[in-house]
């Protein structure tokens, strides 16, 4: 469809293909490796996000949103940091490639813009765990080829989220009117 309001070229990744593709220790922003002109994203850890690992259209500095809000922060180190916030409880991301219009462009890369999902009349909930164990994973077969064992990196990730009306028992029912999303992911890791 021909978009006559903006001069943004963008794709997005939908809900159900948030919650379909995989992603290596649930970080939502692995998920831009999936649109043109885009690479990297392969961080390890949630809270080492998608600014400084993703490269869109050859620049490697992005606007990262969260619901619309900057979602960028500094180290001591100065290196640029995003929190990303757990799978279950995100309902899209945009990542827009050619930032032409002024309210996006303050970045040489791209904008990656993470929208949280909102909570409907019925409650909704999912628990997880993603646990990673040496004695569970197959060798690589560049430490085959060598001999080596298999890495000894272990982590656990639980995690659960919850939405629906927001309701106080006998004081306020919020049906059609109010509702609340609450996720959380816990990672651990070492051995």
């Amino acid at each position: 469809m021909l978009d006559n309001v903006s001069a943004s070229r963008s794709s997005t990744i939908n809900q159900s293909l948030v919650e379909a593709v995989p992603t290596y220790a649930k970080n939502v922003f692995q998920l831009t490796r999936y649109t043109a002109g885009a690479s990297g994203g392969t961080t390890v850890r949630p809270f080492d996000g998608g600014d400084n690992n993703v490269s869109i259209l050859g620049g490697g500095n992005n606007e990262v949103l969260l619901n619309g809000s900057p979602n960028t922060y500094r180290e001591s180190t100065g290196a640029a940091n995003t929190i990303s916030p757990p799978p279950d409880a995100v309902g899209e991301v945009k990542i827009i490639t050619n930032v032409f219009d002024a309210e996006l462009g303050r970045t040489g890369g791209g904008v990656i813009s993470v929208s949280i999902k909102t909570g409907t009349n019925q409650y909704h909930g999912s628990v997880s765990w993603l646990s990673r164990n040496p004695a569970l994973n197959a060798n690589s077969f560049e430490a085959n080829a060598t001999g080596a064992p298999n890495s000894s990196f272990r982590s656990n990730e639980p995690g659960v989220e919850i939405d629906g009306p927001f309701r106080i028992p006998g004081l306020y029912n919020g049906k059609n009117r109010t509702f609340f999303t609450y996720a959380q992911d816990i990672y651990r890791d070492g051995n």
